[in-house]
């Protein structure tokens, strides 16, 4: 199965990587910087620098990995050409520009769309959303969501200033960059009704985009909460509390940790991720479950309307 690659930043070369692992070695790329590029040659990618020449390929799968702005425009002119099945990387877009257009040809070709918000291949995340599917602990009150990470820090061999998440013009910013945590507070909780927010306009890693966030929601079921994001934080925090009618969970990424307290039993469990689980087993499971898709012809369970959802809420808080 012939798979382009379209942008070969950190996230391509991690999918290319673990494709190549899985078994999947007919790999292509489409690249707008006309240099080769010594990790193509290393894992035997072949390179395209028109893109005329690499869809002429007929790939089966596009893996849509270049900046959040050129998701769309991109998408449309690989659907415009091909029936390939496309996987996008989060966010889909900053803007609702395409985005119609793009739905209707996805319906219209039936081809097989996911967005990669990879959170929800998180362990203990999945636990928690069977926790709550079980309403162990009653319904659900309120949640506080936090996410810091040093922007300067995420590739350290490279200028943080002129990747796309420090660039407001190329879809960057802790909103949009660091939107898992909106993707994950619908997955659980659901819609959304009402969002509003915060941007700082404090710029001290000189980007000129978002460098910290703060969202306020209230999902169609009445559950409310808050969601801080922020490219400054170093040690990084990651952690979800849910606070429940008969108890509460705390949810520590950086930790692995996981604590559930029901009120009623007067219980304390706590849970870990697997033993020698890493980070990059979650992206493994979500290109192995993508795929599973696109053979099976089944719909993925983040779709295009999940990150169409992520979207409203991030330009609802910008404007």
């Amino acid at each position: 199965m012939k798979i382009l690659m379209i942008g070969l930043g950190s996230i391509g070369k991690r999918h290319a990587t673990n494709l190549k692992k899985l078994g999947y070695h007919d790999l292509i790329a489409y690249r707008s910087r006309p240099e080769k590029m010594e990790f193509c040659q290393k894992n035997n990618i072949t390179e395209y620098f028109a893109f005329d020449e690499a869809i002429n390929e007929n790939p089966k799968v596009v893996f849509l990995t270049n900046p959040t702005s050129m998701h769309v425009p991109m998408a449309l002119k690989v659907l415009e050409r091909t029936t390939a099945h496309l996987f996008i990387e989060k966010p889909i877009s900053n803007s609702l520009e395409g985005l119609d257009k793009f739905s209707e040809l996805v319906q219209e070709k039936g081809i097989t769309t996911m967005v990669g918000y990879n959170m929800r291949f998180h362990p203990l995340l999945k636990r928690i959303r069977d926790i709550l599917l079980n309403e162990t602990l009653g319904e659900v009150v309120g949640y506080r969501s936090m996410y810091g990470e040093y922007l300067p820090n995420w590739h350290p061999w490279e200028d943080y200033r002129k990747g796309y998440s420090a660039r407001d013009e190329l879809g960057g910013g802790s909103l949009l960059t660091l939107s898992h945590d909106i993707d994950t507070a619908i997955w659980l909780f659901g819609s959304v009704k009402e969002a509003y927010g915060h941007l700082s306009e404090k710029r001290v890693l000189t980007t000129n985009t978002d460098e910290c966030s703060i969202i306020n929601l209230k999902h169609e079921n009445e559950i409310i909460g808050s969601i801080f994001l922020d490219y400054i934080q170093d040690p990084p925090k990651r952690t979800l509390e849910i606070i429940a009618e008969k108890g509460k969970i705390f949810w520590d990424y950086y930790s692995n940790s996981l604590t559930v307290f029901d009120r009623i039993k007067k219980q304390e469990k706590v849970f870990h991720t697997p033993k020698n689980y890493e980070r990059n087993d979650m992206f493994v499971e979500e290109v192995t479950y993508f795929l599973k898709c696109v053979k099976n012809r089944e719909t993925p369970f983040i779709t295009l309307n999940d990150g169409k959802m992520v979207l409203d809420v991030v330009l609802k808080v910008k404007h």
